[in-house]
């Protein structure tokens, strides 16, 4: 019984070393750059309030909800530790994220009047150019080389929020505002890795990350009454990235 046991202990000890010895991947400092695709979307809603006492206008005051999305490209740079055992696979990961999107929408007025939005519309930007993030790994090797990967992320967004516009009728100029905002955001996805010669990797990961709510306010010039503001709802991002690595 004793040397049937020690037989089968010696067989897994040499199966697990034969897999470790055939694998490209190893524990390690991982280093890498990456690129590919962003999708942002946001929905705003506005509201344009008049004091109807002060301006003896009438009804003015009014809100509206719109939402748009924009595609862009992105640029990764990451680095993080990967730890194997056996073929399990687990890492922890910093990255860096820059794209150049510019979500804008235009807002009319949807009951035109003296003291609503009928004359200009406003325009909304909302940028995402500069984002940071802390992301956790965990797969397994199902066969040599390929590693299929779940991803959890924690995201630092930058973003930039942004109203303008004209004037609602003569002698209602409107200030245009901005307000930039570092936001939190989580998120998730799957990966694929594959192992390259001298423990370089390429990587495919694709993932979906929501962020907190943004709210900037303007108001009318000094001595007129009245203000719009606007709150932009959970901005989110699907990414596409392939990633290009090396373990130290």
């Amino acid at each position: 019984m004793d040397k049937k046991i020690s037989l089968i202990v010696g067989a897994l000890v040499l199966v697990t070393y034969q897999l470790q010895a055939t694998s490209g991947f190893k524990s390690g400092i991982r280093i890498g750059v990456g690129g590919g695709y962003k999708h942002h979307k946001v929905s705003q809603k506005n509201n344009w309030i008049v004091s109807q006492a002060l301006l003896g206008l009438g009804p003015g005051s009014e809100s509206s909800k719109k939402s748009s999305s924009k595609d862009s490209g992105q640029f990764d740079v990451h680095v993080g530790y990967d730890f194997m055992w056996s073929s399990v696979y687990s890492a922890l990961e910093l990255s860096y994220r820059y794209s150049p999107d510019k979500n804008k929408v235009t807002v009319q007025a949807q009951n035109p009047g003296p003291t609503t939005l009928s004359t200009n519309p406003f325009l909304f930007h909302q940028r995402h150019r500069h984002d940071f993030g802390l992301s956790g790994h965990l797969g397994y090797e199902i066969i040599s080389n390929f590693i299929p990967y779940g991803i959890f992320n924690l995201r630092l967004g930058r973003f930039e929020e942004s109203f303008s516009g004209n004037s609602v009728e003569p002698g209602l100029a409107i200030r245009s505002a901005k307000k930039s905002k570092t936001r939190f955001g989580y998120g998730g996805g799957l990966g694929l890795k594959y192992a390259l010669p001298a423990f370089w990797s390429i990587a495919a990961e694709a993932t979906y990350n929501v962020y907190e709510k943004i709210k900037i306010k303007g108001d009318l010039q000094p001595g007129l009454a009245g203000q719009f503001s606007v709150e932009s709802g959970r901005p989110e991002t699907f990414n596409l990235l392939l990633k290009v690595s090396k373990t130290l």
